[in-house]
């Protein structure tokens, strides 16, 4: 027999054994939960129905049907409500820890007549932990609803989100229904940046500008040549112009502005709060560093344990060292030698190490500085708690 001639309640209920397989599957982990509300309804529920069993009163049975009608529509209701619901989740390129981040989350309703009402969407991380939650009024048939939250992450590194669970109490708040779908998803949490100018003049670091040796736009003079009509008047030498006889033009040497080598230790002979909060530290005043220099257009290599950022300069640039250093992790070795500038950094651009431990001093670095007693200033985390008016920065020649 054909599925046409089938009676028309089986065809009907074909159809809604299919609708909630597809459910199941494209949902993978549906949830149900019984409120207190609802376990204080359902006693009081059972007690009159007690009541009328043991009393024969029309009225108690009456109230008992209805109490037991309303805790049957709204199993139904609630089902209804969360089945076809999808939710997807924007994430930034980027967060910065300590900054409030906002996520954006867009939930679809697919059903083709029922609207899906009073929904909360729980952004939950593979950990476990919940992270964030948005509450959604209504959602149309076929329809969508924007959303977003806010959110402030602790500590730099990548953060996976695992899933969305998406939850209802609709209609009487007697019984929960909840989907979760799977939505993993990773972002980079930057290191904090703090404002370094005070402490970076009060290091007095050798970081100013180079004369290039070639032709160009600066203030030294490179060379005298020839005046020729496209050339401006403004730069005609005219004292050496009278000497010689001819009409002489100053040509200038063009100003670099000098190359800036960081180098960040990241190898610890053990691990403990301390090292820890040390490490973190210096890692902050790397990325502070960072964002000082390639703001005034330095040039900026950052060289590590583990790898090596060539030089570059501009906010593309800062992008990648932030990179680096928000997955930048400690390194355990069992000894611990004396540092030395590794073999990539440039001759020709200024070495500065980052020191947080109190290994022996490194080698053959233009300036050494130490963050050990260096806390950031105006840093909303746990793991400083301190201000930067207890420490300043130390710095001297190595």
């Amino acid at each position: 027999m054909s599925p046409s001639r089938l009676p028309r309640p089986l065809r009907r209920l074909g159809r809604r054994l299919r609708h909630l397989a597809r459910d199941q599957v494209a949902l993978r982990r549906p949830g149900f939960r019984t409120t207190l509300e609802g376990k204080v309804f359902i006693i009081v529920t059972f007690l009159i129905g007690f009541a009328a069993y043991n009393t024969a009163t029309n009225l108690l049975y009456l109230i008992f049907s209805m109490m037991l009608s309303l805790i049957i529509i709204s199993a139904i209701l609630s089902r209804s409500t969360i089945r076809g619901v999808r939710a997807e989740r924007l994430v930034p390129t980027h967060l910065v820890a300590g900054e409030e981040g906002v996520i954006h989350l867009t939930v679809r309703n697919v059903k083709r007549w029922l609207p899906s009402l009073s929904l909360r969407v729980v952004d939950v991380l593979a950990s476990g932990e919940a992270l964030g939650l948005a509450y959604i009024v209504r959602v149309p048939a076929r329809g969508s609803v924007r959303a977003s939250y806010r959110v402030a992450f602790a500590q730099r590194g990548q953060w996976l989100f695992d899933r969305l669970v998406i939850a209802t109490r609709y209609p009487f708040g007697f019984i929960e229904k909840s989907v979760a779908e799977p939505h993993r998803q990773e972002v980079l949490v930057y290191p904090p940046i703090v404002d370094l100018s005070a402490d970076l003049s009060e290091a007095q670091l050798d970081l100013g500008e180079i004369e290039s040796g070639r032709r160009g736009l600066g203030t030294s003079l490179h060379g005298l040549r020839p005046y020729t009509h496209s050339d401006p008047a403004r730069h005609i030498h005219w004292k050496v112009s009278a000497k010689a006889g001819e009409v002489l033009l100053r040509e200038f040497e063009r100003e670099e502005k000098k190359r800036v080598t960081l180098f960040l230790d990241n190898v610890a002979p053990r691990t403990d709060p301390e090292i820890s909060d040390a490490f973190e530290r210096s890692v902050i005043y790397t990325a502070s560093v960072c964002k000082f220099l390639i703001d005034r257009d330095y040039q900026i290599q950052l060289i590590t344990q583990q790898g090596r950022v060539p030089f570059g300069s501009g906010p593309p640039h800062l992008g990648r060292l932030l990179r680096c250093l928000a997955i930048i992790e400690l390194v355990v070795a069992e000894k611990v030698g004396p540092i030395s500038l590794p073999a990539t950094h440039a001759a020709d651009s200024t070495s500065l190490c980052i020191q947080w431990s109190s290994a022996p001093p490194p080698r053959g670095f233009d300036q050494l500085i130490d963050t050990r007693g260096w806390r950031p200033e105006g840093l909303m985390s746990p793991l400083f708690p301190h201000s930067a008016a207890e420490s300043r920065v130390k710095a001297g020649a190595a």
